[in-house]
């Protein structure tokens, strides 16, 4: 299980994860000499009952927004880190509204240099952090008032801890999906070559694997793995790792928010429709947008397509600078780079947006569809998800659906397909660029009006065999 820290600079994030797990997560010589966190840290330790925890440290200060989100995109659960004296301070509260709209739900509030403070100042303190988390996913996160000097209120931290983690391996995703890794670390080590460090979001990695970098589309192969300094053959989803790289490529063209695929993945795409939420007092504009999706940083304009309302999401197509690698669900973090302030959030209803007809009424109730229904959420079994999208996309779209793409943009590999296309038996279509799905009601109203032109042609054409190509 993976946590990450979040909160106001210097109020103790990577003290605490030094007493949790003896390791120092600023490895950078000016993070050592000013005493400040600049980039992602990581750490970890493992719980008597032999589950492991990862911790991802990452940086308070607003200078370095842009490592946070990178840090808090990958992970299980949130370590909001507030210090007794300060209370809740400006980067408290923009770090709680980017995880809000992470969709993140599990965490625990850590009160450091409770040691500083009377048992007044605690519960003072306490109620202000109730009333700030009151309507957020972690309304009902714990807090811990800690020391991670003297190690006071460490044990019950620990105990909390190492329980989430046997939860979190107890519910772990048994659906078969494609590998997808986000890079958030790229490096060469003399005698070995690349490698990189990330998480894996989805799927499973072992030795030997093929994979894609996306999005450049470079072909490598796994040729080592090491998860919490050990070396392993194979990993599950959820689990930070390194893994050393053969192929040709290099840490110079590898990079932070790039993402190791299986080949059939590999689908770069520059444009997302989306379900967005914004911030109270922000607002759209006409310019550039930052668009923080993974660990990866593009720059966009957004494109309304349904400015929704009361509960309902805005729904909006991001057009971005240059392709990334998105499947349906994925979270995204809006950021306005003049004001320095994040605006909003959401998740990807369909990574490959269209660039025609974006906001016709047809593709607008598509969308609106597949957002409200949830089509794209936390599935219950293996194809309930995948089957309500593609039976509204085949309901939709009387020319046909585009099976790979639709795949890609679910993470549906080839087993789970056939099932989701075995239980609504669509019409399937090989065509030059793939297989085309079509509803059996839309296939046989297209086999009619074939035939009806047909017949209508011959009626007034009779001396001709076939009709005439119009190229």
């Amino acid at each position: 299980m993976i946590f990450a820290t979040a909160g106001h600079v210097d109020h103790g994030k990577t003290t605490l994860i030094h007493a949790l797990t003896g390791q120092d997560t600023d490895r950078l010589a000016e993070e050592k000499r000013r005493g400040l966190t600049i980039d992602l840290g990581f750490a970890w330790s493992r719980t008597e009952s032999g589950h492991w925890l990862g911790f991802v440290d990452v940086p308070g200060h607003e200078k370095f927004i842009r490592n946070m989100v990178a840090g808090v995109a990958a992970v299980d659960a949130v370590m909001l880190v507030i210090a007794a004296d300060d209370g809740p301070m400006p980067q408290t509260r923009e770090h709680l509204a980017i995880l809000d709209l992470l969709g993140v739900e599990t965490g625990l509030v850590a009160l450091t240099r409770a040691d500083r403070v009377g048992a007044s100042r605690l519960a003072e303190v306490t109620e202000e952090i109730r009333e700030l988390l009151a309507d957020t996913g972690l309304a009902t996160a714990p807090v811990f008032p800690v020391s991670g000097l003297t190690g006071e209120g460490l044990p019950p931290l620990k105990a909390w801890l190492a329980e989430q983690a046997i939860v979190d391996h107890q519910k772990a995703s048994s659906l078969a999906a494609g590998t997808r890794f986000v890079v958030d670390r790229s490096f060469s080590v003399p005698g070995r070559g690349c490698v990189v460090t990330g998480t894996l979001i989805a799927g499973t990695l072992s030795r030997e694997d093929a994979l894609r970098v996306a999005p450049t589309g470079h072909p490598i192969r796994v040729r080592g793995l090491e998860a919490h300094g050990e070396t392993v053959e194979n990993l599950g989803a959820g689990q930070r790792c390194a893994i050393n790289l053969a192929g040709n490529v290099s840490a110079d063209n590898i990079h932070r928010g790039d993402w190791l695929v299986t080949p059939w993945l590999h689908r770069p795409t520059d444009r997302l429709d989306v379900g967005l939420a914004l911030l109270p007092e922000t607002r759209l504009h006409r310019g550039t947008f930052q668009a923080h999706l993974g660990a990866a940083v593009r720059s966009a304009r957004v494109v309304v397509l349904d400015e929704g309302q009361g509960d309902r999401p805005m729904l909006a197509q991001l057009m971005l600078e240059q392709p990334v690698q998105a499947c349906v669900g994925d979270r995204l973090i809006l950021r306005d780079p003049a004001l320095n302030r994040t605006i909003g959030g959401g998740e990807v209803v369909d990574p490959f947006g269209e660039g025609r007809g974006r906001s016709a009424e047809k593709r607008v109730q598509l969308l609106r569809i597949l957002l409200e229904s949830r089509a794209f959420a936390t599935v219950h079994s293996e194809t309930d998800g995948p089957r309500a999208r593609l039976q509204a996309s085949l309901e939709a779209y009387p020319e046909g659906v585009d099976v790979d793409r639709l795949a890609a943009a679910e993470n549906l590999p080839q087993e789970r397909l056939e099932t989701v296309l075995a239980d609504l038996e669509p019409v399937i279509v090989q065509t030059a660029t793939g297989p085309v799905g079509f509803a059996p009601g839309r296939w046989a109203a297209l086999q009619t009006r074939v035939l009806e032109q047909l017949d209508q042609w011959h009626q007034t054409t009779q001396t001709r065999l076939v009709p005439q190509s119009r190229n």
